[in-house]
């Protein structure tokens, strides 16, 4: 086998001398051209390959990482302080409740009082011709609640004092009103 590698040597010798100059010169250039292209497509480029997927997933990992410390932090903060979430809530609707306070108190002071209205009426009437106040009588204050429970009021209705009262029949005639309303009679 010796002898046989001894004869392809000086074969090839014998064809590289045989050449021109300049292609002599371009044989051993594309032959380690070639030899650093295979060494790159054979060991860098997966070597590149997979230093990128490895830096995708050691992004991945520091993403779910960062996910996965929020989430503690999170379940940290719920058993140090439990009832913080629901503090937080109930805080939150007391400022809802203060506010509708508020817009409750707006309207209500934009309102005749109930002590009032007698008189308001009957300056109502007064510049109004043919209508005359018969009677007029405030009911007793009832929660909504008590309204929607179906429960009847337990104070009895007291007549407000009106300049018409002296000629206040009965409301017979009429339906009863409801409860927390205003009873008028009209003529």
């Amino acid at each position: 086998m010796n002898a046989r590698l001894k004869q392809y040597l000086t074969q090839y010798a014998a064809r590289y001398t045989a050449l021109a100059p300049r292609e002599r010169a371009l044989l051993p250039a594309a032959i380690c051209f070639a030899i650093l292209m295979l060494g790159h497509l054979l060991i860098i480029e997966p070597a590149i390959k997979e230093r990128r997927l490895l830096q995708q997933r050691l992004t991945q990992e520091g993403n779910d990482l960062a996910v996965a410390q929020a989430q503690l932090t999170v379940l940290r903060a719920k058993v140090n302080n439990p009832d913080a979430e629901a503090r937080a809530q109930l805080e939150a609707l007391r400022l809802q409740a203060r506010s509708v306070d508020d817009q409750f108190k707006q309207l209500q002071g934009s309102l005749v009082p109930p002590q009032d209205m007698s008189q308001w009426l009957s300056g109502l009437l007064q510049a109004q011709r043919g209508l005359q106040l018969v009677g007029l009588r405030t009911l007793p204050v009832t929660s909504v609640s008590d309204l929607v429970d179906g429960k009847k009021p337990t104070a009895t209705a007291t007549p407000a004092a009106t300049p018409a009262s002296a000629a206040t029949s009965s409301n017979a005639d009429n339906a009863p009103p409801t409860p927390g309303s205003t009873a008028t009679a009209w003529r």
